[in-house]
């Protein structure tokens, strides 16, 4: 059982001990089992592009120009990080994603 579990049960009976301090009980005694942590999956690729055009992505950024809010929407290649195409609107919508991405395939 978990520290919280052991907490828990405990608390049932009246006898109030925080799970902190049962965790530092348990591994006192050497009854807490180590273990690891898996890797982020965002830290590996899991997409190679060998050649431009394969992946791309897209990107917002929002800015003020004359006071008012803009958004510059960008799709970039993977592999040469070159703007396939890019567009300031007002706001950034289903509409406006798929536009520049039409206007990126011509």
């Amino acid at each position: 059982m978990s520290h919280r579990q052991i907490s828990g049960l405990l608390r049932n009976d009246d006898v109030w001990v925080s799970p902190s301090s049962c965790y530092r009980t348990l591994k006192s005694v050497g009854l807490v089992i180590e273990w690891s942590l898996r890797e982020a999956p965002w830290k590996t690729a899991r997409y190679e592009p060998f050649r431009p055009n394969q992946i791309w992505r897209e990107d917002w950024t929002g800015l003020v120009i004359g006071g008012l809010r803009h958004y510059v929407i960008t799709i970039l290649d993977v592999f040469s990080r070159y703007v396939v195409a890019w567009g300031i609107v007002k706001t950034v919508t289903q509409r406006e994603v798929k536009n520049l991405v039409a206007l990126a395939v011509m």
